[in-house]
């Protein structure tokens, strides 16, 4: 899945690996930053140095993700849903959806 995420470096390519490698179970800022051994305000600075948030990056893995298992797998959305760390499948629809304008079943299509 590594593979998939666009070439980041930084903090920015860090911070997305890290989301990657605790995929389902998605830390939160606070979580990222004792693992970079930094505070959250710090990493919240230098993340909008690239001019981007925390809740962003969670998204766009989530959605390089979700996309990836929609079109090369066999899964029901609830069990991507599941797979991405939600608990109800119109959560994960709605989420899909704001992040690219389609549902899951249309994008699968």
């Amino acid at each position: 899945m590594l593979n998939s995420i666009e070439n980041q470096s930084g903090v920015v390519g860090e911070v997305q690996e890290f989301i990657i490698r605790s995929s389902g179970n998605y830390p939160s800022l606070i979580d990222a930053a004792d693992h970079m051994c930094v505070s959250p305000r710090t990493l919240r600075r230098e993340l909008q140095k690239s001019n981007t948030t925390y809740q962003s990056l969670v998204d766009s893995v989530r959605t390089k993700i979700a996309k990836k298992l929609l079109l090369e797998t066999q899964k029901t959305i609830s069990q991507i849903a599941f797979e991405l760390g939600y608990t109800d499948a119109s959560d994960f629809s709605r989420a899909f959806k704001s992040w690219t304008g389609i549902s899951p079943g249309k994008f699968r299509q």
